[in-house]
């Protein structure tokens, strides 16, 4: 990292800071500024947005009066820059993960699965590869045998290769 410890982590309790005021009651009363919004002349009966208002006389009021409202585009960039902060958020998380797990790192090539039935290990190349969970030849049995309960497969597989083991 280039910046020192200390920095980063007085960044992040600025942020934290800077987010506490965001508190329920402030959200609540952000909402109902922004409660009407222009919506399409026709108020038809068809499906309406996520989290839409009905209300027609607040919505026709809105559509007749196209006024400048620089509140409302506020708050609507306060929502859109939330929504984003939670997806940057989500990616830093996995970021970190990544970089504090060193099992994270291994890649999924480097990885060598076991069929769930009858355990062999599958090499994870494109001619080799687990599909639905079982290797290539269980696979295909599965699917012939019309896809029969998992668990119920998988023990059919397992006494068999205890047969074929212990004559």
């Amino acid at each position: 990292m280039k910046r020192k410890a200390e920095v980063i982590y007085r960044d992040l309790e600025f942020i934290r800071r800077g987010l506490d005021r965001f508190t329920l009651p402030v959200l609540s009363h952000l909402s109902k500024i922004d409660k009407y919004a222009a919506t399409s002349g026709s108020s038809g009966s068809g499906p309406r947005p996520k989290n839409s208002i009905s209300d027609p006389v607040g919505n026709a009021v809105a559509n007749r009066v196209r006024i400048n409202d620089p509140v409302g585009q506020t708050i609507k960039g306060i929502d859109s820059s939330i929504a984003e902060l939670v997806r940057d958020v989500e990616i830093l998380i996995q970021k970190l993960d990544y970089v504090l797990d060193p099992s994270r790192r291994v890649p999924v090539e480097a990885q060598i699965p076991e069929c769930s039935a009858c355990g062999r290990k599958v090499m994870a190349t494109s001619a080799d590869r687990l599909r639905s969970g079982y290797c290539f030849s269980c696979y295909r049995r599965w699917l012939g045998q019309g896809k029969p309960l998992r668990g119920a497969f998988e023990a059919e597989i397992r006494a068999e290769s205890l047969e074929v083991e212990n004559p």
